[in-house]
């Protein structure tokens, strides 16, 4: 068997939680959260479904202000998970053709 069929396998609640909510965005942490799994495993899994274009990634860059400091911040980028339709679509196409 594929190791990536296998992987989905393993860990289809992370999929699970794609599928039941296909517009929500999900950061690694949350979907983590929210399966019950360790984060570095369902951070592996983000990685192969990103590879395979299963899910697309959306970058967020948030500037934090300490309340004190007007002047300097810091810039981090959050990255959101969400579910590849595009993926779907050509999979049924490949069924039923």
């Amino acid at each position: 068997m594929d190791s990536f069929v296998q992987k989905i396998m393993k860990y289809k609640d992370v999929v699970r939680i794609f599928l039941q909510n296909p517009e929500k965005r999900y950061t690694p942490l949350e979907l983590s959260r929210i399966s019950q799994i360790p984060y570095a495993s369902v951070w592996r899994l983000i990685q192969k479904l990103k590879a395979k274009k299963v899910i697309l990634v959306e970058r967020i860059r948030i500037q934090y202000m300490p309340p004190q400091q007007e002047v300097s911040g810091t810039l981090s980028a959050k990255e959101f998970f969400i579910l590849s339709r595009g993926y779907f679509e050509k999979q049924k196409q490949k069924v039923n053709s």
